[in-house]
């Protein structure tokens, strides 16, 4: 049940996060800094950089017995928040266990699974981490329904479609006044240059006795009888462009009166819709605090990781013959063999990550706000996403990732992924219920068998015991690190209308391609071996 309160944190965090905006009245920014900081990004690398260093040097339990304390602590400040500084805090505490419970169960999962059924037993792991959101979007999307007021949410629904219509107006009216005032400005230029050579050739007909007394009178004329000298069509341009510019700007008057009109009741409107909802989804986070305290009290009875007394047993013989040095965390990156290693898992999953963790953090908010779609339904189509998940962990990965290639099947998976990101570049006409459905349908089979169940697989089988968490800790950490930016700025770069979802999705479709090949190029042949065979042909028999 470990994976499933761990995704289920971050899921949470993200169904909700429409209402908590609404009742918050939190800003774009605000937004990015939540999610940047929640379990699905900093506080949970830095939960993992610190817990998996902990695993290797003190033994797995120690992390294991008390990081749930620390989890259910952050769910009920998230459930008792009442300000912004409160919610962000909860989502920092429940993201630093959530960091380190993942550095030491994946690592437990792995050391105790059978060498020819690796996957099968790892892909346990994958297959909770997405029973828990699919769990947790299904229970939201039930019970927005229970409370659903259909006549407000149309008139919400209504509301934030006049004002995206407006804000669109706004920005083009905006556009044709710079493009009016740049017109204006070019026409004055050639007016001004049609003057002056207007003037020099007047003047230049005079003979020089008659230019002292003459010139002076000569410009009075011109001056006074200025529309003589001036082309006629550049005087009409020069009316239209001011007649034009005149209309935009009453135009935009217009429209900002009617935004500053229709927005405060839009606001007032949605936040009194998320005092209503938002008990529901503090009701899930409820769910997982309850789930996360059993777990707790069952975790107490667990022994020691064998793998890692026996390892451990190993190490200290070998450093009183000699043959070892005491283990340094620095290790990790001045071996060259283990900074292969990581550098292949940060190449596979950090990447990919920023691209996943959009959708875990912010794939509710961004059907919501691109597509129109409900809370509700977009919880629906987010609960479809990690129902697939399931089915594809089940009958893709643990199925056939033990007796299959492995490199084929990473390949073909992670293509579908860059397919799924690739639909939101459609024209916003497009984008709707169909298409996020499929959309969710690809991540789902992606998110079930794709990156991470091989990054949670291939982590523990590249390092000995010695380096296993620290090295999952530290890959897991650069993943949720550079997810943490990168999900500060994606809500900006989306916008409060989702009007810039096409430049996000051209990003996201890159991240996930440069996933794709790192994998398949380079994906280790691990497969049917036991970890001390594997550890022999990367380190040699006693030599780390």
């Amino acid at each position: 049940m470990t994976s499933y309160i761990d995704a289920g944190a971050i899921v949470a965090g993200a169904a909700g996060l429409t209402l908590w905006t609404d009742y918050l009245g939190m800003s774009t920014q605000q937004i990015g800094l939540l999610n940047a900081c929640s379990a699905n990004a900093l506080s949970a690398a830095v939960g993992a950089l610190i817990g998996g260093r902990i695993c290797d040097l003190f033994g797995r339990k120690l992390v294991y017995t008390y990081d749930l304390l620390f989890y259910i602590l952050g769910i009920m400040v998230i459930i008792f928040s009442t300000s912004y500084p409160m919610l962000l805090l909860g989502f920092i505490i429940a993201g630093l266990s959530v960091g380190a419970d993942v550095a030491a169960s994946w690592t437990l999962i792995a050391e105790n699974a059978p060498a020819e059924n690796r996957a099968r037993h790892c892909g346990t792991a994958q297959l909770m981490w997405a029973l828990g959101p699919a769990a947790v979007l299904l229970l939201s999307g039930i019970i927005s329904l229970c409370l659903c007021d259909k006549v407000k949410d149309d008139a919400l629904a209504e509301m934030k479609g006049q004002v995206k219509v407006l804000q669109q107006q706004q920005k083009s009216l905006l556009q044709v006044e710079k493009a009016t005032l740049h017109l204006e400005t070019m026409l004055q230029q050639q007016a001004a240059d049609f003057e002056k050579q207007a003037r020099e050739k007047q003047t230049g007909n005079l003979s020089n006795q008659e230019m002292d007394s003459q010139t002076a009178d000569l410009v009075k004329h011109i001056d006074e009888t200025q529309t003589q000298i001036i082309d006629p069509g550049l005087a009409f341009l020069i009316d239209e462009t001011q007649t034009q510019k005149t209309r935009t700007k009453t135009q935009l008057e217009q429209v900002k009166a009617s935004l500053s009109e229709i927005e405060p009741k839009q606001k007032e409107f949605a936040f009194e819709l998320a005092q209503k909802y938002l008990p529901g989804n503090k009701l899930v986070f409820a769910h997982l605090a309850m789930i996360a305290f059993i777990v707790w009290i069952m975790r107490l009875r667990m022994p020691e990781s064998e793998e890692w007394v026996s390892n451990k047993e190993k190490e200290k013989q070998l450093i009183e013959a000699g043959v070892w040095q005491k283990t340094s965390y620095w290790d990790l990156f001045t071996n060259s063999i283990n900074l292969r290693g990581l550098l292949l898992l940060i190449g596979v999953y950090m990447i990919w990550n920023l691209a996943a963790g959009t959708g875990g953090g912010l794939l509710p908010y961004i059907y919501n706000k691109v597509g129109g779609v409900t809370v509700g339904q977009s919880q629906f189509l987010t609960a479809l996403l990690f129902g697939t998940s399931c089915f594809a962990t089940l009958f893709i990965f643990m199925k056939l990732a033990d007796t299959y290639s492995r490199r084929v099947i990473y390949c073909v998976i992670a293509c579908l992924y860059i397919t799924a990101w690739g639909l939101m570049l459609l024209p916003s006409a497009f984008l709707g219920i169909t298409v996020f459905a499929l959309a969710s349908i690809l991540m789902g089979i992606n998110n079930g068998s794709g990156q991470q169940a091989f990054y949670q697989m291939w982590g523990a089988e590249m390092f000995p015991a010695r380096y296993r968490a620290a090295a999952q800790g530290f890959s897991f950490f650069t993943a949720r690190f550079c997810l943490a930016i990168w999900l500060f700025l994606v809500p900006i770069i989306i916008g409060d209308n989702g009007e810039g979802m096409p430049v996000a999705a051209a990003i996201l479709v890159t991240f996930a391609t440069i996933s794709m090949l790192i994998g398949t190029i380079f994906c280790p042949n691990t497969a049917g071996k036991t970890l001390e065979q594997i550890e022999e042909e990367r380190y040699g028999k006693t030599d780390g």
